[in-house]
């Protein structure tokens, strides 16, 4: 009543925020607040149709991130006459629309499945001068040459020994590489640059990445493989027990290939055997 209509326009939810019942404009307090942050705060958006008795379960949303203004007010009726100003958020669906009732549409959301995104290219840009850990370190080791050179290196092996690339999609952990086997078992990739002076640090930070990744993705892959690939042979053997004590692969250039092994002939990308 009195304008708190929620509805479907162009493949995303208009949702009415809240407070205010009677008379007054909505402010961005409460509730409308934790939608305005849900993302800094770690919150799903999670929508429901029907308030009373049998409820559906329409699916997870997102607050939108297009460049347009995510939210924005509307004049309502208001009881008392006049109007007053209500607040109307843009919900993305996280999945694909699939409708249910072809004469009153009401979409519920299919969520999207893990390990289906194809891969996209690594990109370096230009060098970065930012601390690490006021910035991400991951993203500013994600923009340097080394980084972006040995993810497309494997990536290219993978698919040349019959492999399918994927690069993280929204049901994905944030992981650089990931792969399928031709016998349907599949490969999580973290891939970290090295120098002299970074060896332990990066190391230390790509385990914990992929063994995240790995956790998280097994309740889905469970026969799913994690490895650590680095820019370059590490000074110290020591890492490679090191991480083969967690369940980790930790390969570099040189010995990207034995991820194949079990392959009856192994291919390198751009050869003429």
């Amino acid at each position: 009543p009195y304008g708190y209509v929620d509805e479907w326009v162009d493949g995303e939810l208009r949702y009415c925020g809240e407070g205010q019942p009677q008379h007054g404009d909505q402010k961005m307090v409460g509730g409308n607040r934790a939608i305005l942050q849900h993302r800094e705060a770690g919150k799903a958006i999670r929508a429901f149709y029907g308030s009373k008795g049998s409820v559906t379960y329409a699916g997870e949303f997102v607050l939108a991130d297009d460049g347009e203004p995510s939210w924005f007010l509307i004049d309502v009726p208001s009881p008392f006459g006049g109007t007053r100003k209500v607040i109307q958020f843009r919900l993305v669906p996280v999945g694909t629309l699939q409708q249910i009732e072809p004469t009153h549409p009401r979409p519920i959301i299919k969520p999207p499945e893990p390990l289906t995104e194809g891969y996209e290219l690594a990109v370096a840009k230009p060098a970065e001068t930012r601390t690490p850990f006021v910035v991400d370190p991951d993203a500013i080791d994600r923009g340097l040459a080394g980084h972006a050179n040995t993810q497309n290196a494997l990536e290219a092996l993978a698919t040349a020994n019959g492999c399918a690339t994927n690069s993280p999609g929204l049901a994905d952990p944030n992981f650089d590489l990931a792969w399928r086997r031709p016998d349907g078992s599949a490969v999580v990739v973290e891939v970290k640059s090295l120098t002299k002076t970074n060896e332990m640090g990066q190391i230390r930070l790509g385990l914990g990445q992929v063994l995240d990744y790995a956790h998280q993705l097994r309740e889905i892959e469970p026969g799913l493989t994690a490895v650590l690939a680095v820019e370059k042979e590490p000074s110290s053997t020591r890492w490679v027990a090191v991480c083969a004590s967690a369940g980790v692969r930790l390969v570099w250039p040189a010995t990207f290939h034995t991820l194949f092994a079990a392959a009856q002939s192994i291919a390198v990308p751009g050869s003429t055997d």
